[in-house]
């Protein structure tokens, strides 16, 4: 639309001075931006275009950009678990660079995905507590935080979090 014509002009110009990197963010942040408005149509081949780039550029985490892309996408259009598998791949490309605050974003956003799409079945259930069991750097994102659009988690359900095993003593 007209709100994403700079973005595109931009995009336009880095294209034509051959900055693959932000040629990768900036198509990035265009297409976050769709998904949020559910326009998914180009979803895939920005995501090709950003793995491309970043390939161009040495920069291995336009890969992990472009899954969280194929992921936010595929939930949106209410594919859940692709959704899930896409953004799987992404924590584990960016936990492989050391980027575990990019990698604790994005299992925040899995995290909400998930759970958005069992709210259904957990209303049906009559569900009124949830537990949660936080590995890797899922520990350090505080579960009362998630939000649904409308009210935070801990507004609709009691939390109960308890360390992971591998924070545990197995003997």
């Amino acid at each position: 639309g007209e709100a994403a014509a700079p973005l595109d002009e931009a995009i336009a110009l880095l294209r034509e001075v051959g900055d693959d990197t932000w040629v990768a963010v900036a198509l990035y942040y265009r297409v976050d931006a769709a998904i949020d408005l559910g326009q998914l149509d180009g979803v895939e081949a920005a995501a090709e275009e950003i793995e491309g780039a970043t390939r161009a550029s040495g920069n291995p985490k336009g890969l992990a950009l472009a899954e969280v892309l194929r992921g936010r996408a595929a939930a949106a259009s209410g594919d859940a678990v692709s959704g899930l598998r896409h953004l799987d791949e992404a924590v584990r490309l960016l936990e492989a660079r050391g980027e575990r605050d990019l990698a604790a974003a994005v299992e925040l956003q899995a995290a909400e995905i998930a759970f958005d799409a069992g709210e259904s079945e957990l209303a049906a259930a009559k569900i009124d507590t949830l537990v949660f069991v936080p590995d890797g750097p899922l520990r350090t994102i505080p579960m009362a935080a998630l939000h649904d659009g409308e009210r935070f988690l801990v507004a609709k359900y009691a939390l109960a979090i308890t360390p992971g095993l591998k924070l545990t003593d197995p003997r």
